[in-house]
């Protein structure tokens, strides 16, 4: 007996038939449940905003719903995936980055899998689909019997600000080098440190807002996480004149 090759719920009847004379009457009706061979579910994840252009990694957890094994290597490996629409259902990127299995999953069980994700490179509110793919064979929402995890994302631009507080405690020589506490805040979007370097420098004008010092000395920073502060000490070089 072979199945159906949709997934669904379907009534079965035996009969018995008289090859080119006719069928008996029929058995009683069973129902019978098919399942699709492959078929997943995902356990709802959420993502907060997201900086375009920026890759990110989340873990998603998903259930082997289907009939078949997962297989992680061969001729059609199974991965972890993505699509990005825009609002009005526009597809921004069909084929998200991969994300391969740890191993085989088995019918049944679960496997919670640290998903790579690339943002896109425009700000706006998008539509994130997550999917698993059956490399070559095609999307487990095509199989049938997937429903997969959508996330409605916004996508901002990186944002670089601070805010600053300092005080002199008595004014400069001409000429003095002198150290000055402020205190940083980042008020941006993105933390400080890392591969992104940020110090601290200034600018020294005149009384008529004439540029006096422009690249004033460095004065590093470190790491300074979204809303936290630091109060470093910022050295600086009065001007040459008295004003």
């Amino acid at each position: 007996m072979r199945a159906p090759a949709e997934a669904g719920t379907y009534l079965l009847r035996f009969a018995l038939v008289n090859e080119g004379v006719q069928w008996a009457a029929p058995s009683q009706a069973f129902a019978a449940q098919v399942n699709p061979a492959y078929s997943a579910s995902f356990m709802q994840s959420t993502i907060h905003a997201l900086l375009l252009g920026k890759s990110y990694t989340f873990a998603v957890t998903v259930t082997n719903t289907g009939s078949a094994p997962w297989t992680s290597t061969g001729a059609s490996p199974i991965n972890l995936s993505y699509h990005w629409h825009d609002q009005s259902g526009n597809t921004v990127r069909w084929d998200g980055e991969r994300t391969p299995l740890v191993g085989d999953v088995a019918p049944g069980a679960a496997a919670t899998l640290q998903m790579k994700l690339t943002a896109p490179a425009t700000g706006g509110t998008y539509r994130l689909t997550i999917d698993m793919v059956r490399e070559g064979v095609g999307w487990f929402s095509s199989l049938g019997g997937t429903v997969p995890m959508t996330v409605d994302v916004v996508v901002a631009p990186i944002h670089f600000a601070a805010q600053y507080s300092a005080a002199l405690d008595r004014p400069p020589y001409v000429g003095e080098t002198r150290t000055l506490p402020v205190t940083v805040t980042n008020t941006g979007n993105v933390p400080w440190g890392g591969p992104d370097t940020v110090n601290l420098g200034y600018h020294i004008h005149d009384a008529l807002g004439k540029t006096v010092v422009w690249d004033g000395t460095r004065t590093p920073l470190g790491d300074v996480a979204v809303g936290a502060s630091k109060i470093v000490q910022l050295t600086y070089t009065a001007p040459a004149a008295m004003g």
